[in-house]
């Protein structure tokens, strides 16, 4: 089995998973760009299929813990579109080998593709017991720009992810919430799709991007089958208090970016950069003023930072990339405007303390 690790998801309460060790679970982890070294402990010719990684409950489904993640379909790294029958051929592959629960949105596309449309092109008629989960609030309009649904738009939404996959009901839906909303009531977005679920258009719920007081905000209005949140190597203990949470109350948790853990790395490296770069600028501004190296350092600080803080966004937030850039092209300029002009005033201060 093949996997690509940018789209792989766990799903279930993680810390009761069967330790399954990954040359077990990923025979392909060498060809999927780790270290050539690697290969001769990970490669087998066993089929090692998704039901290795056990079964867990969104409500009354049953699904295997090893998910498929839709974002990445419909455009490469570089921005430029995927190929549509390698796209198709990959959904494909992945329901051949294990994969019944899908992950995806109205919301994933690219100029020239449709995270829905692949999927209902590659999977209809569905097979009997593949799950497709999607989220709803934040969506995109023709232009590609994000926007926020009010309640009443919601209905608009969930009606449009029927239309691209091709469906009468939607197997599970989740509420994403925008960071924005970190501390604010769920209770009026959530209310519109139990209603929806009431009316035969949703058969389950989930909230994504949620704090345990949204949990349980929704758990108060209709049944809650899954969270969906960022959870990897390094999270943090809130957010495993959350995941254990989570089992207790007997609701799965989808992990996502869940192999992103550099971002921790990254904090860290990034932090560790900047008290030296800082130690030395106090130790002798003057001598700094016009080093090349102090304005090189501090971009490479910002760009790590760019780089944690996207390994740790959901895809809504990339809208930030631009702002960073800008700030990472702005940042070198400023530095040495602010150390030359400090360098400038050192004989003043001297004359003055004369």
């Amino acid at each position: 089995m093949r996997v690509g690790l940018g789209i792989c998801e766990v799903v279930g309460i993680m810390n009761k998973v069967p330790r399954t060790s990954m040359q077990n679970l990923w025979p392909g982890l060498a060809s999927a760009g780790c270290p050539a070294g690697w290969q001769t402990s990970v490669v087998t010719s066993q089929t090692i299929t998704a039901a290795a990684a056990g079964t867990w409950m969104l409500g009354d489904l049953a699904v295997n813990r090893m998910g498929f993640g839709a974002m990445r379909l419909t455009a490469n790294a570089d921005g430029t579109p995927t190929d549509r029958e390698r796209a198709i051929g990959v959904l494909r592959r992945a329901v051949e080998l294990g994969v019944n629960h899908i992950d995806t949105a109205a919301f994933y596309f690219s100029p020239l593709r449709s995270a829905n449309e692949l999927i209902n092109r590659a999977l209809a008629p569905y097979p009997d017991d593949l799950v497709i989960t999607t989220k709803v609030w934040p969506g995109r309009d023709p232009s590609g720009e994000w926007v926020w649904a009010a309640p009443g738009q919601l209905r608009g939404q969930v009606e449009e992810n029927l239309r691209l996959l091709g469906r009468d009901h939607l197997d599970v839906v989740n509420l994403r919430l925008p960071r924005s909303q970190a501390t604010a009531s769920i209770a009026e977005h959530f209310g519109v799709l139990a209603s929806l679920r009431d009316a035969g258009l949703i058969r389950h719920l989930g909230i994504s991007n949620a704090r345990p007081e949204h949990l349980a905000e929704a758990l108060a209005i209709a049944p809650v089958v899954c969270v969906q949140n960022v959870y990897g190597i390094g999270a943090s203990a809130d957010k495993r208090d959350f995941l254990r949470s989570c089992g207790e109350q007997g609701v799965a948790f989808v992990p996502f970016f869940a192999i992103a853990g550099a971002a921790a790395i990254l904090y860290l490296l990034a932090v560790a950069l900047l008290l030296v770069l800082l130690g030395s600028l106090f130790g002798d501004l003057s001598a700094q003023a016009h080093d090349p190296n102090a304005t090189s350092a501090l971009t490479l600080i910002l760009f790590i930072w760019i780089v944690a803080i996207l390994s740790d966004a959901p895809g809504a937030n990339f809208y930030w990339l631009g702002v960073l850039v800008l700030a990472a092209a702005a940042l070198p300029i400023i530095f040495t405007v602010v150390v030359t002009l400090w360098a400038a005033m050192q004989p003043s201060v001297q004359e003055q303390a004369a």
